[in-house]
């Protein structure tokens, strides 16, 4: 929910961040999203049968047309691609080395490193690659990327 609001990651003093996103425009965004509408049990087709939660591509045909996966526009792929660029400034191959690495080494990190790692954590753990809110998460990572690149050539 924080992703999809745009709010309770922290924010690098001196940068800017878009919060809104159309997906906020739509009427129980997350029911839409999110709940399967209708399930077969048994042979019959049941109404709101045992949710799990789990998206479903064809959820987003109202808004998206002619989509086949979650990508929408490429953002899935930009926000993977920031990570990982944000993971190789730290000095590690991709975003899952270094998460699997990073309770190991915070400790040694300065807190201007922790300042900009904190902007991945938090998309990642978000666990949409972007999709619950494309500007926002895109805009923490270009920030925390620009930030930790000021540090550096310093």
């Amino acid at each position: 929910m924080d992703m999809f609001i745009g709010a309770g990651c922290y924010e690098i003093a001196g940068y800017t961040y878009e919060r809104e996103h159309s997906h906020q425009n739509i009427d129980d965004a997350c029911v839409k999203c999110h709940m399967v509408r209708e399930v077969l049990l048994h042979g019959e087709l049941q109404d709101h049968s045992f949710h799990t939660f789990t998206p479903d591509v064809g959820n987003c045909a109202p808004c998206h047309t002619g989509i086949t996966d979650f990508d929408v526009e490429g953002v899935q792929t930009q926000v993977r691609t920031k990570l990982n660029l944000l993971a190789t400034l730290f000095g590690y191959a991709d975003w899952d080395v270094l998460m699997a690495n990073m309770d190991a080494d915070n400790a040694a990190m300065a807190a201007w490193q922790r300042e900009a790692l904190y902007a991945g954590v938090f998309v990642s753990n978000d666990g949409s690659h972007g999709v619950h809110n494309p500007d926002y998460a895109l805009d923490l990572l270009d920030n925390a990327i620009a930030y930790y690149q000021s540090h550096i050539t310093q």
